[in-house]
């Protein structure tokens, strides 16, 4: 008898993709270097305004937001990205120095689907982005 071959698929998964909305060059910096050696795509974006066309273009995964911007501020950003039927599914998760519950409440008043304190605990971070990217919803 001879060993039966067995075909081989090559597929390429393709690497999940993450936009970072801040205007903070050092939160920016840090998400993109933290996530591109984890594996994922990274766009980053530095104006509020400047959000919704870019997250069209790219068709992230998942979307890291600062709610203190100076332009838009992110709860206004939120809303705008979670007004398009292309972007509604995509996971918002909103990060801020402004812990207070009135915050938090009106991000997910907004679409958020989670929040995130700064300082942010890179470890937490991670853990929370892999979990979104992997429930991201069909």
């Amino acid at each position: 008898m001879y060993p039966i071959p067995i075909k081989t698929i090559n597929t390429i998964i393709p690497m999940p993709k993450i936009l970072i909305i801040d205007d903070d060059a050092n939160t920016t910096w840090l998400f993109d270097n933290t996530f591109s050696k984890e594996g994922y795509k990274i766009h980053s974006v530095n104006i509020g305004a400047n959000a919704l066309p870019e997250a069209l273009d790219f068709n992230p995964d998942l979307i890291l937001l600062d709610l203190m911007m100076p332009d838009m501020d992110g709860i206004e950003v939120c809303k705008s990205l979670q007004s398009n039927s292309e972007l509604r599914k995509i996971p918002i998760l909103i990060f801020s120095a402004v812990g207070e519950v009135k915050s938090k409440v009106a991000a997910f008043d907004a679409g958020a689907r989670d929040f995130i304190t700064k300082p942010v605990h890179i470890d937490e971070l991670k853990s929370r982005v892999k979990n979104w990217v992997n429930h991201k919803e069909i």
